[in-house]
């Protein structure tokens, strides 16, 4: 489908028209959840491949507008949360998700994948304001919209990641839930050093951390722990002086000046 952008939002044009379209036209029950006419999908698909947004009939059935609006995602050739962050996210649990571990992962995800997950996290919260009428509440939308969403890239999926729906939909709808408070920070959109650091936990896997004489802390890392607990680190100490790697051991020299992008986050 055509990925033309808002100036403004930064989203999908398509996006923001049939989300719109769905709240105008599109509240009965089961939204969502019920499929569509497989021949009127592929007919808009078609229109909206070309690079248009034809008007779509306020008579359309609204369950196969509902099913595009899926199938964006599904046809992603990268998935909205790329594959790196995906595996993040499948480290946690419901013991261990949380509002600032959610931020430290999507941190990194590109710009145009990150305004696109905002804006269709606070769509399902919004819409499932009117879930008396569709029966649709924020757990069923999470429920039919976190495969689309959280998935691994291509061919890359195992069977662990088909079995693990239930932890997918649990990861969503938090997701959701906590939209506000998880994308209304500004900061996300701006630590290209954390990007870096991103990038360095994708080379290494662990961590120790000792006192420099310079007053420093120095974080050498090192093939032994996952990139979560890095990055869980990273997220709650300081942002980086200085980058070193040789091999397969990386040394951070961190300030003592507090990082404060996540420092004063709250679960």
């Amino acid at each position: 489908m055509s990925q033309k952008r808002s100036p403004i939002k930064r989203v999908p044009n398509i996006l923001i028209y049939l989300t719109q379209w769905v709240i105008e036209h599109g509240l009965v029950e089961g939204i969502f959840r019920k499929s569509g006419s497989a021949r009127e999908i592929d007919q808009l698909k078609a229109k909206l491949d070309d690079g248009t947004i034809p008007p779509i009939d306020p008579k359309t059935n609204p369950n196969t507008i509902a099913a595009l609006i899926k199938l964006f995602f599904r046809l992603l050739p990268v998935p909205l949360i790329p594959e790196d962050q995906y595996q993040l996210l499948m480290q946690l649990d419901c013991t261990s998700i949380s509002i600032s571990r959610i931020k430290c992962i999507i941190a990194a995800i590109p710009d145009a994948h990150f305004y696109c997950l905002k804006f269709i996290c606070s769509f399902l919260l919004k819409f499932s304001q009117h879930s008396p009428i569709t029966k649709m509440d924020v757990y069923n939308l999470g429920t039919v919209f976190a495969t689309n969403i959280i998935r691994p890239s291509g061919n890359s999926g195992s069977l662990d990641d088909s079995l693990r729906v239930t932890d997918r939909v649990m990861i969503f709808n938090f997701m959701i839930t906590n939209s506000h408070e998880i994308f209304e920070d500004k900061s996300l959109r701006k630590p290209d050093w954390y990007r870096e650091l991103k990038t360095v936990a994708k080379q290494s896997s662990a961590l120790s951390v000792e006192q420099s004489q310079s007053n420093k802390s120095t974080l050498e890392i090192s093939k032994k722990e996952s990139a979560m607990d890095i990055l869980n680190f990273i997220h709650n100490n300081q942002k980086p002086d200085k980058l070193e790697i040789e091999g397969e051991e990386i040394t951070l020299l961190i300030p003592t000046d507090p990082l404060p992008s996540f420092s004063k986050q709250e679960d």
